[in-house]
């Protein structure tokens, strides 16, 4: 044999080697997983209207009321702001527990503001709703990839084919 024949063999059995031997074939599995989030309580804004309350001593009236539609009760933040043009003339926030299916009304009134006959016009009224959250579980499906040598890769694959040929039948 030529030293050209034994190089040729020799990468020929390097090659088929490196084929059969070396991890280079993937195998993904699916599994599913729980995972937790965290969501927030789900809630309806029924009601939301400023009214001008008191005579000598005029201020506004900011009533927001909020129904938790949610399964779980917990503890929600109101606020208010109140403008005059673009500016910031009151601000509060208010703080209170509401349980599965109640209707809390929350009250604020303002202090300071300017008698207006327009009230309507100059003053704009901004409230916003923060719900309590829970910790929520789903299903998520994560993914595996292995790299096998053939031999395992070919077991796995006839695995395959076997639990496939055994389904049919049932």
């Amino acid at each position: 044999m030529t030293t050209t024949g034994i190089v040729l063999t020799i990468a020929i059995i390097a090659v088929i080697f490196i084929i059969i031997i070396v991890p280079i074939y993937p195998i993904t599995e699916s599994f599913p997983v729980e995972k937790k989030r965290e969501v927030p309580l789900k809630y309806e804004v029924r009601e939301s209207y400023i009214t001008p309350v008191g005579i000598l001593d005029w201020e506004l009236e900011h009533v927001t009321v909020v129904e938790n539609v949610d399964e779980k009760g917990g503890t929600f933040t109101v606020s208010s702001k109140v403008y005059d043009g673009d500016r910031l003339v009151y601000h509060a926030s208010d703080r209170k527990y509401i349980g599965v299916g109640q209707k809390v009304k929350f009250v604020f009134k303002t202090e300071g503001l300017s008698y207006s006959t327009d009230w309507r016009d100059r003053y704009s009224v901004h409230q916003e709703v923060v719900p309590p959250t829970k910790i929520e579980s789903f299903v998520a499906t994560n993914h595996k990839t292995e790299y096998v040598n053939l031999i395992a890769y070919i077991q796995h694959k006839k695995g395959e084919i076997s639990y496939l040929w055994g389904q049919k039948g049932r």
